[in-house]
């Protein structure tokens, strides 16, 4: 009974350490049916920090954010920087901040760009805002983004002084290359899997319980 108790307690965390080693590991399929398994069964899975991921999924993840950022989708480009960039890094990174605080401002103007439906224009317009007014907030004392917050209410921002740079392909590319080279280390930074720490964990356990009984073996 105490051994059932055991696995219910820590059953969440079991399912996270089975789904992050697939991931990991690149069985997509496998993790889909796991995943879609836990939820029809009701089973808990403990949500983690940031992914660990091996080269295969940590190149397919980066092909993906810049394919969705020539898109201008935002919103998936967005998805996959929460749920793969490590929490310290999101958050008390200043590089990432800043460069978080830019990728909004290109998804923002993205449409006017483009030229794309003025409700596609307003929906992402409305995004920035909303942006700027949670995570947006924290750099709204810094000169360098302090006229970005006026953004949302320039009528035009493709003729204006302050913002039409942001609308030239130069610096468009250059918000890529910085990009490309902010996740190539960001990703990268992302932990082994934790069924591989569980096993070497266990594997120097067992390699220091023999050492010992060899020991004790050849004293007697």
């Amino acid at each position: 009974m105490s051994g059932n108790v055991s696995v219910v307690a820590f059953e969440g965390e079991l399912n996270s350490i089975v789904g992050e080693y697939l991931d990991f590991s690149g069985f997509d399929r496998t993790k889909a049916v796991f995943e879609e398994e836990c939820s029809e069964k009701n089973k808990p899975v403990a949500k983690l920090e940031a992914p660990a991921m091996g080269n295969e999924k940590l190149h397919l993840v980066q092909s993906q954010m810049l394919e969705f950022y020539h898109e201008g989708k935002g919103d998936l480009f967005f998805k996959l920087w929460s749920e793969y960039l490590p929490l310290n890094i999101k958050d008390e990174d200043s590089v990432a901040q800043k460069l978080e605080f830019y990728l909004n401002i290109y998804f923002a103007i993205y449409p006017i760009r483009y030229n794309q439906p003025s409700k596609e224009a307003e929906g992402a317009m409305n995004n920035f805002k909303k942006f700027i007014e949670n995570r947006g907030s924290t750099l709204s004392q810094t000169t360098e983004f302090l006229p970005f917050y006026a953004l949302p209410f320039v009528p035009n921002p493709k003729t204006h002084p302050s913002y039409r740079e942001m609308f030239t392909e130069p610096w468009s590319t250059d918000l890529k290359s910085r990009i490309e080279k902010f996740l190539a280390l960001a990703l990268k930074s992302t932990p082994q899997p934790r069924l591989f720490d569980i096993y070497v964990s266990y594997e120097i356990n067992h390699f220091t319980l023999l050492s010992f009984y060899i020991l004790q073996w050849s004293i007697q």
